[in-house]
């Protein structure tokens, strides 16, 4: 049952996230300040915000994402990091 809320939970910040980010600099700026503010206070539902922006559409966003995420070391931080080998964009 635990997992599916998860599951919903990804599933509405996903779909908010992607309706709000429009993708201009500013905007991927403010993302990748979002995500050291998140980090900074880690509560379960911040690592989920995280989580979302490690799927953003802007390399460095993922990147920073990636890097939080790796260094709140997150149950699947290993799979996400190998994950990230496979990127669009070898700098992720």
């Amino acid at each position: 049952m635990r997992r599916l809320s998860s599951g919903i939970t990804l599933a509405l910040v996903l779909f908010s996230v992607i309706l709000i980010i429009p993708g201009c600099k500013e905007d991927r700026n403010e993302r990748i300040s979002s995500i050291y503010a998140l980090k900074a206070d880690p509560t379960p539902e911040k690592v989920e915000q995280i989580r979302v922006l490690w799927a953003d559409p802007d390399r460095d966003v993922r990147a920073t994402a990636l890097n939080a995420l790796v260094v709140l070391r997150v149950d699947d931080a290993v799979e996400l990091a190998r994950a990230a080998i496979s990127d669009e964009d070898g700098f992720v």
